[in-house]
C-alpha cells in the first residue's frame, strides 16, 4: 500500500542515541536483503553513511564524514575521493558503452594500471603501468622501463619535433 508523508522542514528523523548503534532502514527481497543506514561514531565504518547487502554481509556503497564514496567488496573506510574494489584486487572503471567503443582503466590483480578499449572484460588492451613503473604499450606485462609492442611490420615509435624560430 502507498504511503505519502508531507512536511516542510524534516520528514522523517531516524536517530540512534547511543555512540556504538546505527540508524537503519532494511529493505527486504527475495533472498537479499539490503540495509540503508548511518553509523555513528562508536562503530565501523564510523560516521559514514551506507548501503549494506546482508546476504553478502558486505558494505557496497560508504560515503565517509570527508565525503568519500568507497564502492564495491566492503570499502570500510574510503580513503580516497573515490576508492573501488571488488574483493578479488581488481577494480575497473567502464567508460562508455560497453562495446567496442568504451574505455575500462583497471587495476588488475597482478598491479598492473591497464587501458583498455572495447566492451568490459573482453576489450583489447592498449597500454599500462607496473606497480614497479616499467610502461608498455600494446604488451600487458613491461619488463623495461619503456616497453613496446605491435603484431605486424608497422612502425612501434615515432618522435616528431618542430620548433617554431620566429
Amino acid at each position: 500500500f502507498p504511503v505519502t508523508i508531507q512536511g516542510s522542514n524534516d520528514i522523517i528523523t531516524i536517530e540512534s542515541v547511543n555512540t556504538n548503534e546505527r540508524s537503519t532502514i532494511k529493505f527486504n527481497t527475495n533472498g537479499t536483503d539490503w540495509e540503508l543506514g548511518a553509523r555513528a561514531s562508536g562503530s565501523s565504518p564510523s560516521n559514514a553513511f551506507y548501503l549494506y547487502n546482508n546476504a553478502t554481509a558486505k558494505f557496497n556503497i560508504t560515503v565517509s564524514s570527508r565525503g568519500n564514496i568507497g564502492l564495491g567488496n566492503d570499502v570500510i573506510n574510503p580513503a580516497t575521493l573515490l576508492h573501488l574494489n571488488d574483493g578479488s584486487n581488481y577494480a575497473g572503471i567502464q567508460m562508455g558503452n560497453n562495446d567496442a567503443s568504451g574505455w575500462t582503466v583497471a587495476k588488475e590483480t597482478n598491479g598492473l594500471l591497464a587501458f583498455y578499449t572495447g566492451a568490459f572484460g573482453s576489450g583489447t588492451f592498449r597500454y599500462g603501468t607496473t606497480s614497479t613503473g616499467n610502461f608498455g604499450i600494446g604488451i600487458a606485462s613491461p619488463s623495461q622501463m619503456l616497453h613496446l609492442q605491435r603484431a605486424g611490420t608497422d612502425n612501434y615509435l615515432k618522435i616528431e619535433a618542430y620548433r617554431d624560430w620566429e
